[in-house]
């Protein structure tokens, strides 16, 4: 499985490794949440509004795009979709950081690299030391951005959701863009101005935490994103 608990495939419901071979080299966007709640004790926080809408949220958008998007309208989008799911996130981002500092850095000596799968050449190569049972997280490649997503389950008062970037433009802004603007009838997103930053992270990153937050922190801000959220956290 691939690191720290974390659970990927691309937005045609094909496996990772399928689109990967198909071959593009083309970035990827990240589409990303948590499915832990705040506590280790599940009687104490049941998690409907955070762990539960997350994960059924991935779920019904990896559903939507596999079942009402061609293979070949995928295929010509300048970017592979990825989607994940973390845990250990409300304990310093456990399953994203770990899981995308190995794919922005991990590598494998030639001497340590082996198939998974003894005596068949094609299973996944796994790596010995550092241990990893499977290397096919390092098919994902560069990364081009990050759309996250948290407690969406319980929009405001207003009736919206919020859409969360720092304003600078480039991918970050274009995916916020997409957000705010992808309702029905009338404009259902509404956007807050978060570029004064999080307090949470010491005002670094102008975001909620998310799987985004340990992008950032792993890159140094570098990686463009935005998040979705059912509060406004300005």
């Amino acid at each position: 499985s691939p690191p720290q608990g974390s659970y990927f495939q691309n937005s045609a419901g094909r496996k990772l490794e399928d689109a990967a071979v198909a071959g593009d080299g083309k970035p990827a966007i990240i589409l990303a949440t948590s499915m832990d709640s705040t506590s280790m004790f599940h009687d104490l926080v049941p998690g409907a509004n955070e762990g539960a809408t997350n994960i059924l949220t991935m779920l019904l958008a990896a559903y939507l795009l596999g079942t009402q998007v061609s293979d070949s309208t995928l295929d010509a989008l300048n970017n592979r979709i990825v989607f994940a799911l973390f845990d250990g996130e409300a304990y310093g981002y456990l399953g994203s950081r770990r899981f995308l500092n190995d794919v922005l850095n991990f590598s494998c000596d030639d001497q340590y690299t082996v198939n998974s799968v003894s005596k068949d050449g094609t299973s996944d190569l796994a790596c010995l030391y550092p241990m990893r049972p499977s290397l096919k997280f390092k098919d994902i490649g560069q990364i081009a951005g990050m759309l996250t997503v948290d407690q969406v389950g319980l929009p405001a008062s207003s009736g919206n959701l919020f859409v969360h970037n720092d304003g600078s433009g480039g991918i970050g802004t274009f995916m916020a863009n997409v957000l705010k603007y992808s309702g029905t009838g009338t404009q259902y997103f509404s956007a807050v101005d978060s570029a004064a930053g999080n307090k949470n992270n010491g005002g670094d990153f102008p975001y909620p935490p998310t799987p985004l937050t340990a992008l950032q922190s792993l890159t140094g801000g570098n990686y463009g994103g935005a998040v979705l959220t059912g509060y406004d956290y300005a």
